[in-house]
C-alpha cells in the first residue's frame, strides 16, 4: 500500500472535509500522514478566534489517532519527526503531525496586516527557519560561512538559468505533479 500525504493549512481544520478525512482515514487504517502547517492565521483571523483549542494535534485522538505538534521553525526536528512519521503511518495508520510556525507577510499584496503587530512579526522573524537552520550549519556542523554564501548564489544562478532555459508549460501538464505517491 502508498504511503499519501495531505499538506493543508490551520484553518483548514476546522472544516468538516477535514474531519471526515480524518475519521475515514482511521476507520480504514489507511497509511495518510496529514501535515498541518499552523501559520496562526487564516487570511487575516488568528486561529484564537476560530478555535477553542491551542494545540490543532489534538484533534487526532477524535479518530483514534496519532497526533503530533512540533516547532515547524526547526528545519532539523521537523525532517527527523518527519521520517518517524512515515514509518508509524506504513505500519499503524494514519497521523496527523502539525508543524506549528508563522506567516511572516500578508496573504497577498494588498494585506495590510493591520490585524496584528510589528513586534508579534519582529518576535517571529527571529526564530524563522531559514535563519535558524543556517545558525546550526554554522554553528553546530561547523559549515564555513563563504561555502554556504556560495551554495546560495549557486542555487539562485541553477534556478535561474533553469526558469530561463525552460519552454512555456502546455495547458495539458496543467495537473502534473499535483498528486504524488511515496512509497
Amino acid at each position: 500500500m502508498l504511503l499519501r500525504y495531505v499538506f493543508f493549512g490551520d484553518c483548514a481544520s476546522n472544516q468538516g472535509s477535514f474531519h471526515e478525512a480524518l475519521n475515514l482515514a482511521s476507520v480504514w487504517k489507511l497509511p495518510v500522514l496529514f501535515v498541518c502547517i499552523n501559520n496562526h492565521y487564516g487570511m487575516s483571523t488568528h486561529i484564537s478566534k476560530s478555535m477553542n483549542i491551542d494545540d490543532i494535534s489534538i484533534r487526532a485522538s477524535s479518530y483514534n489517532m496519532k497526533g503530533l505538534a512540533l516547532d515547524g521553525n526547526d528545519v532539523v526536528l521537523v525532517y527527523e519527526e518527519t521520517l518517524k512519521a512515515k514509518e508509524y503511518v506504513k505500519t499503524e495508520g494514519p497521523m496527523l503531525l502539525v508543524l506549528n510556525t508563522y506567516r511572516q507577510l500578508g496573504h497577498s499584496k494588498s494585506d495590510a496586516q493591520v490585524y496584528r503587530s510589528e513586534d508579534e512579526v519582529g518576535e517571529w522573524k527571529k526564530r524563522d527557519p531559514i535563519i535558524l537552520f543556517r545558525k546550526y550549519l554554522l554553528d553546530e556542523k561547523q559549515i564555513p560561512e563563504k561555502i554556504l554564501r556560495n551554495l546560495d548564489n549557486q542555487a539562485v544562478q541553477d534556478a535561474l538559468t533553469f526558469a530561463e532555459n525552460s519552454p512555456e508549460p502546455k495547458i495539458e501538464t496543467l495537473f502534473d505533479d499535483v498528486f504524488a505517491d511515496s512509497v
